[in-house]
Order: structure tokens, then C-alpha cells, then sequence
């Protein structure tokens, strides 16, 4: 059953939510609010997934919040997560939503998707 995307962590020092599945190549659907944009959050995802080895993009949305696909290994999506609730040092994330799914497209990189 996936978590439903109100599902929210509203403190980074929240559990991750529970979710995903068994399969090798998961795909988790985040999005970010609080000032995230115009911080260097998606310069430093890039850097970050691409150090865990993930693909999927990040993108601002014009809300204000910024999206992310991240497509790879549960474990090293969970861990692209755990960072995402902190972000880069100017960033200050109120929430952190997640959609988990299998992943049915993968992505050859990962890459920032202009808005």
C-alpha cells in the first residue's frame, strides 16, 4: 500500500515514513516546502544523487516548493531523504512529502528539470 502524499514529515528528526517495497529499483516522489529554493537545494541533490548512484530530477516548482523523483536502490533513496530534510546549510525545509511506487521508467542520470 503506498503512503498516501499528505503524508508529511514536519521535523527533519521525524521517522522516515514507512513504505516502498521489495523490489530492487524504487521510485520515491518528494516534495519539499519551507525556503527551498534559491538555497542551492538542487545543485547540491544533484551532487548528493549522484554520489548515492540515483536518477530520476529535481525541479522548483512556482509555488515556491521544490519536487524531486528519485529513482534507485531503497536504502540509498531512503538515505537522498534523510538529507533532503536537512538540505544545504540556507535552505530551512518545513515538510517533506513521499510517494513511493515501483519504478517503472528509469532515468539514464539524474538531473535538475527547468521549471
Amino acid at each position: 500500500m503506498l503512503p498516501a502524499l499528505d503524508d508529511t514529515l514536519k521535523k527533519p528528526t521525524d521517522s522516515l515514513i514507512s513504505g516502498g517495497n521489495t523490489m530492487s529499483e524504487k521510485e520515491a516522489y518528494v516534495r519539499l516546502t519551507g525556503i527551498v529554493q534559491g538555497v542551492g537545494l538542487r545543485w547540491r541533490a544533484l551532487q548528493r544523487a549522484n554520489d548515492l548512484g540515483l536518477t530520476g530530477w529535481i525541479r522548483n516548482r512556482p509555488d515556491g516548493d521544490v519536487d524531486a523523483l528519485l529513482q534507485g536502490e531503497e536504502t540509498k533513496i531512503r538515505e537522498m531523504i534523510e538529507w533532503m530534510q536537512q538540505g544545504p546549510s540556507h535552505a530551512r525545509v518545513q515538510n517533506v512529502q513521499v510517494q513511493w511506487k515501483n519504478a517503472k521508467r528509469l532515468f539514464d542520470d539524474f538531473h535538475i528539470q527547468r521549471a
